[in-house]
């Protein structure tokens, strides 16, 4: 565009009677404006670039600062709290930018609904939000708390004492065939302090007729947990496919994270095996704790690779594989076990084991949340079910998610 403007301007002059040293000076005149006026671009353009990195650099940084801020609030609600109880490892509140979500959240909620005094139009949720804050003051009033819709350690200590126990009963009415079942296991457990104590479970087909009855035990992880760490030991690890097995080949995206906890930077705990500590396990609402209670689906799957069979024996194993709403009420089974959404809880079993020095009659070692029977019942209820059930041995799934059988029984666990 500038010499087409030089170019006009010379027509300009060219039109006029003007001297041939004139036009050749204006000439000159006009070179040197061109000049000029290309020097005070080539300042005005750093120049302007400048100012603009200065402008956008400012508002990044309100930007960035205000993103800090709320990160930062967020990080500091998800601080692990030591004066919490398991499951719960934060204090849950209302805050003004972030709104805290998750499992525990859904937890809480649920057992706090067990409680008359929460409102019924409020319902359990994964997010702790006004409404659930003004449920939670109601609660708080009714144990005589201190009413402030906060969530914290004192709240969830009396919630797990005063609503852990879902009421879920089992008066044998219960059938196997009303769900599609061809056979049941019901057991009755204790409460989490008294789950050191093993009792008497029963095989049943599907109209709820016995067909054998067999010991049971359902304590989970001690708490806190027996552990032997470091470990060091070389024998053959559990396989990539069974929880805290060998790390998995693969492909998969990986992000740099905040450190762990203090608490655990020193390393997870390895479990001693075989456990036959009788101190209290862990609650149901925790992971590897005790085998909660309720209505669940029960299919049976082919045993467990070789290099676990220790563990859980080397037999086909029933897997609880999600849990069942009774009479419209959640029970704790139906809260944990919802694979396919919040999968709080996972992997539980019916399995037996090859325990050192064990015999019929010893007390069953602890499990991480599943449900312990002697070697020669699991063989027997397996045998019965298949061959007078016609229930078949489906491939073992290492996992109740994206379960692609019918599940062929069901479990009930019911509180005495």
């Amino acid at each position: 565009t500038k010499p087409r403007r030089l170019h006009l301007r010379v027509q300009r002059y060219q039109t006029t009677s003007i001297s041939q040293s004139h036009m050749a000076s204006n000439y000159l005149d006009l070179q040197q404006a061109s000049k000029r006026r290309k020097s005070i671009w080539y300042v005005a353009i750093p120049v302007g670039i400048v100012v603009l990195g200065a402008i956008i650099c400012a508002t990044a940084v309100l930007v960035i600062s205000k993103k800090n801020k709320a990160n930062v609030e967020s990080a500091s609600d998800n601080v692990e709290d030591e004066a919490m109880p398991l499951p719960f490892k934060r204090e849950l509140k209302v805050s003004t930018d972030v709104v805290l979500e998750g499992n525990d959240v859904l937890i809480a909620t649920t057992l706090m609904s067990r409680c008359s005094a929460w409102p019924s139009s409020v319902k359990p949720s994964l997010q702790y939000t006004q409404s659930i804050a003004a449920a939670v003051t109601k609660v708080q009033e009714h144990l005589s708390l201190t009413a402030d819709g906060v969530f914290g350690a004192q709240t969830a200590n009396a919630t797990l004492q005063s609503y852990s126990d879902d009421a879920f009963v089992d008066d044998g009415s219960i059938r196997a065939s009303d769900y599609g079942a061809k056979y049941k296991i019901y057991i009755p457990v204790h409460s989490d302090a008294q789950r050191d104590i093993e009792t008497m479970a029963q095989l049943l087909d599907a109209e709820n007729n016995v067909l054998m009855s067999f010991k049971a035990r359902t304590h989970g992880s001690s708490n806190p947990p027996t552990e032997t760490w470091p470990n060091y030991d070389n024998a053959v690890g559990l396989n990539q496919f069974t929880s805290n097995g060998n790390t998995p080949t693969g492909l998969g995206y990986l992000d740099l994270n905040s450190a762990e906890p203090p608490d655990v930077q020193a390393n997870p705990p390895t479990e001693t095996w075989p456990n036959y500590d009788n101190a209290v396990g862990l609650n149901q609402f925790t992971s590897n704790g005790n085998t909660p209670t309720g209505l669940g689906y029960l299919d049976l799957n082919s045993a467990e690779p070789p290099d676990v069979q220790a563990s859980f024996g080397p037999y086909p194993v029933h897997r609880v594989v999600s849990g069942i709403a009774f009479k419209g009420a959640s029970n704790n089974m139906d809260l944990l076990l919802q694979p396919d959404s919040t999968n709080i809880r996972s992997g539980i079993l019916v399995h037996t084991g090859e325990w050192p020095d064990w015999k019929d009659g010893d007390q069953m070692p602890n499990s991480n949340g599943c449900i312990k029977v002697y070697p020669d019942d699991l063989q027997r209820i397996n045998a019965i079910v298949m061959e007078q059930l016609g229930v078949t041995v489906n491939n073992n799934t290492f996992s109740g998610k994206n379960y692609p059988f019918k599940p062929q029984g069901i479990i009930s666990i019911a509180s005495i």
